[in-house]
């Protein structure tokens, strides 16, 4: 209901529209900046598809924007946040660690 109730004045309002569609622009961007440097540090698989990560990451942080609204129990959005980059980390990432890629999603968005 709290994300219908957000996206219901997106198709019909531009103004509203532009001031989303900039702000996941600006988010994506600071995915693709870290994706990017990941991929030079060869920790990120050289197949891997940055724009599309970094939508991803985009995606579930907004994702779990609206469940920290929710449950505000900081353990469980950590451990939600570690369980789904396991999963991203498996699939494109080199590296081992979430450490780093936790305080991208946790500290960029002001989660902490």
């Amino acid at each position: 209901m709290v994300v219908n109730t957000t996206a219901e004045p997106l198709p019909g309002d531009p103004e509203i529209l532009g001031f989303f569609r900039e702000n996941q622009r600006d988010f994506e961007s600071i995915f693709v900046q870290f994706l990017t440097w990941a991929k030079e540090r060869c920790e990120l698989d050289s197949s891997a598809n940055v724009e599309a990560s970094a939508l991803y990451l985009y995606t579930f942080q907004g994702g779990l924007q609206v469940v920290a609204k929710v449950d505000c129990n900081r353990t469980r959005l950590v451990a939600v946040v570690d369980a789904a980059l396991k999963v991203f980390l498996v699939e494109i990432l080199r590296s081992q660690t979430i450490v780093a890629w936790r305080w991208v999603i946790m500290e960029c968005f002001t989660l902490a």
